[in-house]
Formats: C-alpha cells, sequence, structure tokens
C-alpha cells in the first residue's frame, strides 16, 4: 500500500518527490521471501483500480505473474486414506468467442480484469519495486519536462517523530540495522503517510497514547504538534472489536512445489501451483482438529507455504521440537507421507517458529490532521487505519482503496465515483473531505470484518 502510494503521490498532477521509509532491514526487506510471512494477497478488481488508469505496467505484471482466482481449481483432500480424492471438475473447457475477447483484450491494455488475482506478499512488493524503478529511469530519461516526482526507497528505517517546522514537517527516523547504535536523520515533508501497519507509529504518535509502550512512540506529541491538532489526539485511538478469529494462531509449514499426494488406490497424484488445496487431517477434537491450507500460485517452481490455523489453547503449539512436530503430523494425516518431501530441518523451524495471531477488528476514526494553513499535513492509509483477521480477504483491497481515495480527494474528484467535484482550497481541506468520506466506510468494513466468515476455521 505504501509503495501504491508513492507511486500515486509521485505522478501528476500530485509530483510529489517521494521519500519511502522502510523499517525493515534490506537484507530482511519485504520484497523478499520469508516463510514465516508467506501470505498471499487476492487483488481483486477493486483493489485494481489503483493501478487502472495511473499504472497499466502493474496491472500487467500482476495478470502475468498472479494466478487468477478460480473456484473450479480446489481440491479438498479427506483425512482418511481410504477415500478417493474428489474428481477436479473440468477447467479445460474451451471459452466462448466472447469470453476469449474479453481475456485478450485485459491482457494487451494491462486494465482492470474481472478476475481476481492471487499473488505472494513478496512478489507484489518486487512487482511494485520494478515499476518504481523503471519510472525513475523514464524519468531521468525526461529530465526538466516535470512529468512525475521522484521516489527513494530507504530501508532500515524506523519512525521516530514528527515536530512542525516552517510550514512543514520534521520527521526523525531511526536506524534499525545496527543493534548497538541507533542513528538518527530528519527529513522535512508537506505531507506525511503513514502507511506503517497495524502497530504504527506515525498514529501512535498521533494518538499521544500513554498506553502505547515506549519502544513504539520513544516521543510524546510534541507542544507544537499539539497546536495542529484541532481536534483531540484521543480520535487517532483504534477502536477495537473482538471477532470470533480473534486470536486464533497461524502457522506455515512449508511443501515443496508439485508434492505428491496418495489416493486411495495408492496411486500418486501430482499437485500443481495453479490449485487450492484443503488437507484435513483424522483428528476431531476441538484441541486437536487441524488442516493444511494451500493457496494457488503461478509459478510450479515456487515452495507451497501450507497455513496451519490453530486455536490458541490446541496441543500441537505445545510441541516446541522439530522430532514431536513431526511425530504429531504423521499421526494426525496418515494420508501425507510428509517424510518423503519435509526434511527435518524444516520441522524444526516450524516447530520454534512464533507464527502469526490474528488481531482484533479494529479503525482509527482519525485519518489525517492539517497544518493551521492548510499546507501542510499527515493521512493514515492501510493497516494503520484499519486491520482485521484474514477472514473476508479485503486487507489489501481496502489499503489499495484508500490510495484510490487519496489521490481522488487530493485533486478534487468524488471519492466513490471518481466524478469531478470542487477543487480543494489546500491540502488540510484536501484531507478533511478524506476523511470525512473514508471513515464511515472503514466502520462498516470492520462490521462485516467481524461477522463476515470467523467460522470457517472450524473452531468451536
Amino acid at each position: 500500500v505504501g509503495l501504491t502510494a508513492a507511486l500515486t503521490l509521485s505522478n501528476y498532477p500530485h509530483n510529489y518527490d517521494v521519500v519511502v521509509l522502510e523499517q525493515t532491514a534490506k537484507d530482511t526487506a519485504v520484497s523478499q521471501y520469508d516463510a514465516t510471512k508467506a501470505y498471499l494477497y487476492l487483488v481483486n478488481p477493486r483493489g485494481q483500480t489503483a493501478f487502472k488508469n495511473k499504472f497499466p505496467s502493474v496491472l500487467e505484471k500482476l495478470q502475468e505473474r498472479g494466478q487468477a482466482n478460480n473456484m473450479k481449481n480446489f481440491v479438498l483432500v479427506p483425512g482418511d486414506p481410504s477415500e478417493p480424492l474428489p474428481k477436479r471438475q473440468d477447467d479445460t473447457k474451451p471459452q466462448t468467442s466472447e469470453m476469449k475477447s474479453f481475456a485478450d483484450g485485459q491482457k494487451k491494455a494491462g486494465t482492470t480484469s474481472k478476475d481476481s488475482y492471487w499473488i505472494p506478499r513478496h512478489l507484489m512488493v518486487q512487482l511494485l519495486e520494478e515499476v518504481i524503478q523503471e519510472q525513475q529511469m523514464e524519468r531521468t530519461k525526461q529530465r526538466g519536462k516535470d512529468s512525475w516526482g521522484s521516489i527513494e526507497l530507504r530501508s532500515g528505517q524506523a519512525f521516530k517523530s514528527m515536530k512542525p517546522k516552517d510550514g512543514l514537517l520534521e520527521v526523525t527516523v531511526q536506524d534499525t540495522t545496527s543493534a548497538d547504535v541507533r542513528y538518527e536523520k530528519t527529513f522535512t515533508a508537506s505531507l506525511v503517510v503513514g502507511a506503517d501497519g497495524i502497530n504504527s507509529g506515525v498514529r501512535n504518535f498521533l494518538a499521544n497514547d500513554t498506553q502505547i509502550p515506549a519502544t513504539q512512540v520513544p516521543l510524546a506529541t510534541s507542544p507544537q504538534m499539539a497546536s495542529w491538532l484541532t481536534m483531540e489526539p484521543q480520535k487517532f485511538i483504534p477502536k477495537k472489536f473482538v471477532s470470533p478469529a480473534t486470536g486464533l494462531r497461524m502457522r506455515i509449514l512449508q511443501l515443496p512445489p508439485r508434492f505428491s499426494i496418495p489416493d486411495a488406490d495408492g496411486s500418486l497424484v501430482e499437485t500443481e501451483a495453479k490449485m487450492s488445496y484443503g488437507i484435513r487431517s483424522i483428528c476431531k477434537g476441538p484441541f486437536t482438529r487441524c488442516s493444511l491450507g494451500l493457496l494457488p500460485g503461478k509459478d510450479d517452481t515456487m515452495v507451497r507455504p501450507a497455513n496451519i490455523i490453530l486455536r490458541p489453547n490446541h496441543e500441537l503449539l505445545k510441541l516446541k521440537d522439530g522430532q514431536s512436530n513431526k511425530e504429531w503430523f504423521a499421526k494426525a494425516f496418515p494420508r501425507m507421507k510428509f517424510d518423503k518431501f519435509v526434511d527435518d530441518q524444516e520441522w524444526e523451524r516450524f516447530a520454534t517458529s512464533e507464527g502469526t495471531t490474528f488481531p482484533c477488528c479494529q479503525y482509527s476514526p482519525g485519518l489525517q490532521m492539517a497544518s493551521p494553513d492548510g499546507e501542510a499535513g499527515v493521512v493514515l492509509i492501510g493497516d494503520s487505519t484499519h486491520s482485521f483477521p484474514p477472514d473476508i480477504g479485503q486487507g489489501i483491497n481496502a489499503g489499495l482503496a484508500d490510495v484510490v481515495a487519496l489521490d481522488r480527494a487530493l485533486i478534487g474528484e468524488d471519492m466513490v465515483t471518481g466524478k469531478k467535484r470542487t477543487t480543494p482550497a489546500n491540502l488540510g481541506e484536501a484531507l478533511q473531505e478524506f476523511e470525512r468520506v473514508r471513515r464511515p466506510e472503514l466502520k462498516s468494513l470492520i462490521n462485516l470484518a467481524r461477522c463476515g466468515a470467523p467460522y470457517q476455521y472450524k473452531q468451536p
């Protein structure tokens, strides 16, 4: 979401010079595969709107490297090895001329598709970084034409604080690459975009929340910044709601590409990257029930991360060594011959991995603040302003919708329809309109996330 915002704000008519500050160090960058965060995004047509008109190359790369979602490409594997594997639905029927024409047109134009595309998190980041590099190379060639602003990517830089300075904002960041010495650096900006995740340092700083650990907010909101806040800082404190999925634990077991699943007759069925799989265990109890969920991808040579979602008191979470986990899976999944394709190193990594805990459904009522003259401000987008468990698959799309809305707000377009409205008098007015329109939608999104499909994980 942050990279998409950088692309959008650096382009016409905004033409900002953008500095992207990423807390993760370069050698562990989000553009690299990480077994502990092997998430897949499902970018639907709503999310694709962020790229539709301005960045067709992003859509072309997404359609090329992502896997189109197809409900026919799903296999539910029974836990009982004596049960035969279900027959695959026929997904090889020829397209009608109308369908083929539409698909070909989408591929050529790179426009918004009716399809949703699965793509691994790190590949989506790589894709956006590629487009940024391509844009900056083209910008160098066309120097002086002012077609767009610059984008500078900096890793290992964590937000620390900010304060007004000469009508702008001075942002202080801290180097995260060294455990011994924490170097600091300052940047001056007219617009600060907080796209720094569920534990957003930017949002927490604005909230001036004394309950937030000092490690997250080293400095309280400055007196100068308080003069900017025409409303109480409490509006930046997230409203949190528990859903039935809150607190569930997700861990990932890495399986090799094209691993085989035994059928009831002893034959082996080779898996395919484009297929989704739900592999059941034979365990039925509330503290033993377990399934492996494999989402689809495009690359048949890429590792297959198997999502395992558990109650926080599941007995599997009590096993702390690789051998115990290996033995538990052998009993729980008698159909699967894990010993043939999962080595001891992977079992040990799995055993020591903390995994991910599903969060509360939360949103921040406050999305922006601006200077008294409206010439500088701060805006929150993405997980920093709304987050929830992955039940409804809308995290990435909601974040991309934030970028679309911000783009439209800044140029005076209706944030829903995109039709031209009154041009805002200044940045502050645009940000206030962004907050006014987006806040009710985010509240509704959180309500939907609480009841959308929280029991799909079979928890009691």
